[in-house]
């Protein structure tokens, strides 16, 4: 089981007064939410604590506007707990799987294969059971989706199904322990959060009631504020006419979803043409073809190149009338660096009114499998990222994500991998190529 000791010893309640008032207040955190938990959890719990100590002090200087029990229903967290008994199949579906040929390692074969994508609801903070999920490896692994848990399973059609199935039991019991062990940590937040609240209201009600006896015993008088005049009304003003937006977000995310589409098939077909995508060395080669057949594919859309918004200029930048409908980035393969920096970038791209993105990535001369499982591991991992929906395919994932310096304005982030290569191994080939067309 992938879970490790996590001690943070720097924990302290900032304000000296909540200290000395709230005995714990201050140790380290291992004595305050449990010892053996992930380590986003303690990091969310401890969080959680320092603000709900913070609200107790401010909500109290002015007099206990907030009683204890609504502090505990603000900042408390319930329990979690996996309904097991309610698992269920949502989906199924057959498609082709490219796998290496196991005689000749260096070719692929084509192979049926079937999904089953099964949920199990659970109840307590999906932010929680995200972070208890967050050690869990086991492929497949499970995504947040509302109060469910969802996995996709992969399988040959000729498997046994009570095969699948104790692969499904055994998965969700994975799940199941994951989220035991947090349970002592929950429980022991909700000691110290009793603690901390009763402990900081009681303090600072009596700090507030004694400044009322020292104004009290100062006994000079108060003045009071004075009535406002009452101001003679200004003539009322016609309404501004003001013209409506052309789109609603809803418009623009069934656009956003044309031009995701098209520019997944259009890559599929550069794919296949070797001769063209041998030429297409550079970003910005494969930028203007995709250009050129996008305004073909979506011709309501606007599709421009190298276009200044944010803080640079767009690989693609896609409008409607006077609305932007999304933002593209390509990237070519090259290191790990390089592609965590290009969404970066994308993500500096975006205004405040931005909420849609794509980056698209062309890899050549590596092994694609390698390569997309490690992107998209990176996506998920990236500082930003809420939330992943399940995987459409091998070749289109979505992510949640949320702006840099607004954790409150989401993002939806699609990754779209074009893989320019002709084997398993990634080496590009001109082999069968017409006598009319030569390379480099």
């Amino acid at each position: 089981m992938p879970w490790r000791r996590h001690v943070c010893s720097d924990f302290r309640v900032d304000d000296p007064a909540i200290i000395h008032a709230v005995p714990g207040v201050g140790t380290p955190w291992e004595t305050m939410v449990g010892v053996f938990e992930p380590q986003h959890v303690s990091e969310l719990l401890r969080e959680r604590l320092r603000r709900a100590a913070a609200a107790a002090r401010q909500v109290t200087v002015a007099g206990p506007v907030l009683g204890v029990a609504e502090l505990l229903s603000r900042f408390g967290v319930a329990q979690v707990e996996l309904r097991v008994e309610a698992l269920e199949l949502i989906g199924e579906r057959e498609h082709n799987a490219q796998v290496p040929d196991r005689f000749v390692p260096d070719r692929t074969v084509n192979v049926w294969r079937k999904d089953y994508t099964v949920a199990v609801p659970f109840e307590g903070d999906p932010q929680i059971v995200r972070a208890l999920l967050s050690s869990c490896t086991h492929a497949p692994t499970w995504g947040v989706r509302d109060a469910e848990l969802r996995a996709t399973f992969t399988t040959e059609p000729q498997t046994p199904p009570e095969q699948l199935r104790a692969k499904i039991d055994a998965r969700v019991t994975d799940a199941a322990e994951h989220l035991a062990h947090g349970r002592h940590a929950l429980a022991k937040y909700r000691d110290d959060l009793m603690q901390v609240v009763t402990s900081v209201v009681a303090q600072m009600g009596s700090a507030h009631e004694a400044g009322e006896r020292q104004r009290e015993g100062l006994g000079l008088p108060i003045r009071l504020a004075p009535q406002p005049v009452p101001s003679t009304p200004a003539p009322a003003q016609p309404p501004v006419q003001r013209v409506p937006s052309a789109q609603s977000e809803d418009e623009l995310d069934a656009l956003f979803e044309r031009v995701v589409a098209a520019m997944r098939e259009i890559g599929h077909e550069l794919e296949a043409f070797t001769g063209l995508t041998t030429h297409l060395q550079r970003e910005e080669h494969t930028r203007d073809v995709l250009i050129v057949c996008l305004k073909s594919a979506v011709p309501e859309c606007v599709f421009t190149a190298e276009t200044l918004h944010g803080q640079g200029k767009n690989d693609i930048h896609v409008r409607h009338n006077d609305r932007v409908v999304g933002v593209i980035e390509l990237k070519n393969w090259s290191s790990e660096q390089n592609f965590k920096d290009g969404v970066d970038q994308l993500l500096s791209y975006l205004t405040y009114r931005d909420t849609r993105a794509a980056i698209v990535l062309l890899i050549r001369n590596e092994r694609v499998s390698t390569v997309i499982a490690k992107t998209k591991q990176w996506l998920l991992e990236h500082t930003n990222c809420v939330d992943q929906d399940m995987p459409d395919g091998l070749w289109r994932s979505n992510f949640h994500y949320h702006a840099t310096g607004d954790p409150a304005q989401p993002i939806k982030l699609v990754y779209l991998p074009f893989t320019f290569t002709t084997s398993a191994t990634g080496a590009s080939t001109t082999r069968g190529l017409s006598a009319g067309i030569t390379t480099q």
